[in-house]
């Protein structure tokens, strides 16, 4: 999936911030990186704040729930599935 966010990939480090630079497909494909990484924080962000649908795909056919439960994110997983 490579890096997410211009100028090295970094995660914002509060609540807000660097999700509202991105364009709705940058935080779609976000959504996907944050369960992949297990970053609840900004799974929950960016569903409740952003409104990314739960069921985003990336070209793979893969939604953050595949990556959460192919990565062993248990909380993760709950969350998605809430």
């Amino acid at each position: 999936l490579g890096t997410l966010l211009p100028g090295g990939g970094e995660w914002p480090s509060h609540a807000g911030g660097s999700f509202a630079a991105l364009t709705d497909a940058e935080r779609e494909r976000a959504l996907v990186v944050a369960a992949r990484d297990n970053k609840e924080n900004h799974v929950a962000e960016l569903l409740s704040e952003w409104g990314v649908p739960v069921d985003f795909a990336d070209p793979n056919g893969s939604t953050a729930l595949h990556f959460a439960a192919a990565r062993g994110h248990t909380a993760l997983g709950a969350l998605l599935l809430d």
